[in-house]
């Protein structure tokens, strides 16, 4: 890894790093400018299959192709390598903040691209292995019901109602459409698995949503970690505070 090296050039360039603390970058900022340099693709799961998605990603910057844009050419990853990359980035959202309708757009566009390209096949195993084959089937399937691309035929057997549900909830709570605002952060109750697979229930899960934020709200605790607790009490307060006064959703309504 060149992280340090880049670091030090951003730095004496005039860029400033933030010091936020992230899963997978690092937040540089100079004027206007807003630099997230990735050390790690988002999205990754914990486990075995997070293994097997560090594995296959490994020769990712090594084995780049040559694109351009007007007069600028710069290297990328190899397309086989973005399906992967373009996936987990959106069900990172999904489990997040909320799934967009861009997000939605970026697979349609892949997918219309790639879809006759030999390498599906061993993506498609990558995908039933890590657990994301069926996700990958129902976002295809919408990219062809309302983007109208051709629908390859290993996504066809994906739930047509499941689609339209899931599109729905897009356009209903994500960053798009009606954007409602009580709706758009209940993708944080969806039950995740901690780092040795146990299972954590619902009201759990969104207290470490919001443990997990506090670093980068109060960076202070990376030195002195026995704030910890203080902050987590004031965050947990602040909450209930803002959602009655309306500005937050209700944890009944997010449930």
């Amino acid at each position: 890894s060149q992280r340090t090296e880049i670091e030090e050039l951003l730095s004496q360039n005039g860029y400033q790093n933030w010091n936020l603390e992230h899963i997978c970058h690092v937040v540089f900022k100079k004027g206007y400018a807003h630099l997230e340099m990735h050390f790690e693709i988002s999205g990754i799961p914990y486990g075995v299959p997070g293994k097997i998605v560090r594995e296959f990603m490994h020769g990712a910057v090594k084995q780049t192709e040559k694109s351009r844009i007007g007069n600028f050419e710069f290297p990328k990853p190899k397309d086989i390598y973005h399906g992967l990359i373009i996936l987990l980035h959106m069900q990172h959202h999904m489990l997040g903040e909320g799934l967009g309708l861009r997000h939605i757009c970026d697979w349609a566009c892949y997918v219309n691209k790639t879809q006759n390209e030999p390498f599906w096949q061993e993506l498609l195993e990558l995908f039933r292995k890590i657990g994301i084959l069926t996700y990958a089937k129902v976002m295809t399937k919408i990219s062809s019901m309302y983007f109208h691309i051709d629908c390859p035929e290993w996504a066809k057997d994906a739930d047509t109602v499941l689609c339209e549900d899931v599109m729905n909830d897009v356009l209903i709570g994500g960053n798009f459409g009606r954007k409602d605002r009580l709706r758009s952060k209940s993708g944080v109750m969806i039950i995740e698995r901690s780092r040795n697979g146990k299972k954590h229930s619902k009201l759990v899960n969104l207290f470490l949503i919001i443990h997990q934020g506090i670093p980068e709200h109060y960076p202070i605790v990376k030195k002195i970690p026995i704030l910890y607790p203080i902050f987590d009490c004031y965050r947990i307060l602040l909450y209930l505070i803002r959602m009655l006064k309306g500005e937050r959703a209700s944890i009944i309504k997010l449930l």
